[in-house]
């Protein structure tokens, strides 16, 4: 059976490349979306002590508004990814339910991290990559949460180490962005969100047997071939 594979050095160059051509809404989306968490933070610690329900519902807020945030992000990146306009009116037209089960399938993964890492760490960093594409196929395909989760196993099943190294690279890069005097970021944020687009939507066009999954999967949760970089 033909090895599962992805290029770093493609994904980095495709997301640089793609940065670079939607630069300015880049940078808008990004003030905005500085400015959103900034309103709701500053508000919730300014009545933290004398209105402390006004300050839970900022930090409410502040918590929904980055999980919407992080909706939109999903939705831009792969709209960047596969060549489509950038509308920002049609960027916010979707269910509610959608959203809804965006939101519990990232607190369910978040929770089974946590969980994992209580376990001694290594559960924890095998999650975090087997379900980290759980959220990009309930925004792409309006994938039901069980069918996330079990999408997301399969397509980085035989994966996991260029993945993880994939996700070293992608914070050290953001690092050097916020070295830069913080206006990196304005290049290394859509840079490495489209990056992990991409890799998304190339693993996420693999065919393979259930046998092949297996195989890997039962073996080492960590074992993969090689990564072409």
């Amino acid at each position: 059976m033909e090895k599962k594979e992805f290029s770093i050095k493609e994904a980095i160059r495709f997301g640089w490349d793609r940065m670079r051509a939607n630069l300015a809404f880049f940078i808008v989306f990004l003030i905005v979306s500085w400015l959103v968490n900034l309103f709701f933070g500053t508000f919730a610690d300014l009545f933290e002590v004398r209105l402390p329900a006004f300050s839970l519902l900022f930090s409410l807020g502040s918590i929904l508004a980055s999980f919407l945030i992080s909706y939109i992000s999903i939705r831009v990146a792969l709209n960047v990814c596969d060549g489509v306009a950038l509308n920002v009116s049609e960027l916010f037209q979707f269910p509610l339910s959608r959203l809804l089960r965006f939101i519990l399938g990232n607190i369910l993964y978040l929770l089974l991290v946590l969980a994992g890492f209580m376990l001694l760490i290594v559960p924890g960093l095998i999650w975090m990559i087997k379900y980290q594409y759980v959220p990009y196929l309930i925004v792409d395909k309006d994938s039901p949460i069980g069918e996330a989760f079990s999408e997301s196993g399969r397509i980085t099943s035989g994966v996991k180490w260029p993945l993880f190294w994939f996700a070293i690279l992608l914070g050290l890069i953001n690092i050097a962005g916020a070295l830069v005097f913080v206006v990196g970021l304005f290049a290394t944020i859509p840079t490495t969100m489209i990056a992990v687009a991409y890799v998304y939507r190339k693993l996420s066009s693999w065919e393979e047997s259930p046998v092949g999954l297996t195989t890997h999967e039962n073996n080492n949760p960590f074992a993969a071939p090689g990564i072409t970089a």
